[in-house]
């Protein structure tokens, strides 16, 4: 799931994946602008925040 800042689904992809570490590295790649929160099931996997940006 693909979210907001507020935490609302904006959207929702399906992984193929041959495992967790592997779906957790596409949900990384995912996690450019928004949160993606890695499900399977009715089970949370993790949460991926985006990169903070710094205006060093």
């Amino acid at each position: 799931m693909i979210l907001n800042t507020r935490n609302e689904v904006i959207r929702v992809e399906s992984l193929m994946a041959a495992g967790d570490d592997m779906a957790k590295d596409i949900a990384r790649a995912m996690a450019e602008d928004h949160a993606v929160e890695l499900w399977q099931g009715v089970q949370r996997i993790e949460r991926i925040e985006p990169p903070r940006i710094t205006g060093n």
